[in-house]
Formats: structure tokens, C-alpha cells, sequence
């Protein structure tokens, strides 16, 4: 309980320190984020007074306040790429953190049921539960307009959440293309010798057409990772 506690006034610190340094006009607040390990919008809705620069009252959370800034942000950036987490996916990706960290908490198998997922929900009301409209991979990058939007976000998400002062986009160490090629394991036979008017004409093979698949990388300063190889019917992995 006691690390507990220590954890948490620290965390109540950074935070103060962190709208302090806003508030000063010392620091920007994606700055004073990164300074102090703070969410932005921890320190914009202290700024903006929609919540406390205490702590919250009541029993201890099991989640910290940094791990659900966290969580909501990471459930808002999975919707806005088209991969929207269910409940359950949340409830479960909970159960994955607790279960690495170690930590005591009140879930059976570290598993939040309901009321945690009601409370979570009442405290980030930011997040809502939305039907989703169905859109097949296969459409997802059906018209040029739609490639050239998807580009757009992109580059904007990326402009958002990158270091300040530092554009991505025009870093060509961190720019990378990967593309695959397949190496059938009996290929084609190429044209042979054999009597003029034969009617049939063979060549012995396999029957086999499995093949072996070949993931390469490279960015734009020519730094190339290690291929990833897969075999057919294998586990696949990095080849050094």
C-alpha cells in the first residue's frame, strides 16, 4: 500500500508541476507532457477546471490515472483507423496490463467485470459506445480519393502526436517500405527438348505448390532490417 500511495503523490506532483509550467507560460503543454510524463488532456481539463488538481476521492483506483489517459487515448486512435476495440477487447487489454505488472487487484484473474467498465466509462465520458458501419477490407482503399484521403489522416495524425519541433515526415531515417515476394518451391519448368509432333510433353515435378514468403524492409536512407522468412507450414520468424 505503501508504494501505492508513493506512486500516486508523485503522479499528483508531476501533474501540478505540469499545469504550473502551462499556466506560467513556461512551457507548452505538449512540452510540459513530455517533461513531466503527464497526458495532455490530464493537463488541459486542469487548466480548463473540468476536474481537480487533487486527487480523487474514494478507494484507490486499480488503474492509475496515466494508465486510463492512456487507455482512452489508445481506444480513440483504434476507432479512428478502423480497428474500434468492444468492451470486452478493453476489459481484456485491463487484464493484460495487471496481469504483466503484478499488481493486487479485486478481479478474479485480474479480469474487470461490469461495474469497473461503468466506472471507467463515467469518469472518461469522452469515449461512448457507438455501432460501427461494416466496411470490407476490400473497400476500405476501393477509389483514389479514398487512398488520397487515407494519406491525408496519416499525416496528420503523425504531425499531432510526433516530438515538437520535429517533423516525421520529413525524417528519411524513420521512413520505411516493406513489400513481400514469393519463391515457389518447385517453379515453373522453363521449355525443354522433345521430339517434333509430340503430342503430350511432360516434365516430372511435385505436386507441391507451397512456397516460401519473403518480408523486406528498408528505409529511405537504404538501412535494411533483417528479412523476415516464412515457410510454408512453419513457424515463422527473423532470419539474422
Amino acid at each position: 500500500m505503501g508504494k501505492r500511495n508513493k506512486y500516486r503523490n508523485y503522479d499528483l506532483e508531476a501533474i501540478k508541476n505540469a499545469v504550473q509550467m502551462v499556466e506560467n507560460k513556461s512551457m507548452s503543454i505538449r512540452s510540459a507532457s513530455r517533461q513531466y510524463n503527464v497526458p495532455k488532456t490530464t493537463i488541459i481539463d486542469k487548466l480548463n477546471g473540468r476536474s481537480s488538481l487533487q486527487a480523487r476521492s474514494g478507494p484507490n483506483p486499480v488503474l492509475y490515472d496515466s494508465e486510463e489517459e492512456m487507455l482512452v487515448h489508445w481506444v480513440i486512435d483504434m476507432a479512428k483507423i478502423g480497428y474500434g476495440q468492444t468492451k470486452q477487447q478493453l476489459m481484456y487489454t485491463v487484464k493484460t496490463i495487471l496481469d504483466h505488472d503484478g499488481r493486487k487487484t479485486p478481479f478474479k484473474d485480474n479480469l474487470p467485470g461490469k461495474d469497473w467498465l461503468y466506472a471507467f466509462m463515467k469518469r472518461h465520458p469522452e469515449i461512448s459506445t457507438r455501432t460501427p458501419q461494416k466496411l470490407g477490407k476490400e473497400r476500405a482503399v476501393i477509389s483514389w480519393q479514398k487512398i488520397k484521403w487515407w494519406f491525408e489522416d496519416f499525416a496528420k495524425y503523425l504531425t499531432e502526436n510526433y516530438e515538437e519541433g520535429i517533423d516525421i515526415l520529413k525524417d528519411a531515417s524513420r521512413i520505411y517500405n516493406a513489400d513481400e515476394s514469393g519463391f515457389p518451391q518447385d517453379p515453373k519448368s522453363g521449355k525443354i527438348l522433345a521430339a517434333k509432333c509430340s503430342k503430350n510433353v511432360y516434365s516430372t515435378c511435385s505436386a507441391d505448390k507451397s512456397q516460401i514468403t519473403v518480408l523486406a524492409c528498408m528505409s529511405a536512407t537504404a538501412h535494411y532490417l533483417p528479412p523476415m522468412l516464412v515457410f510454408p507450414g512453419e513457424f515463422s520468424g527473423i532470419i539474422h
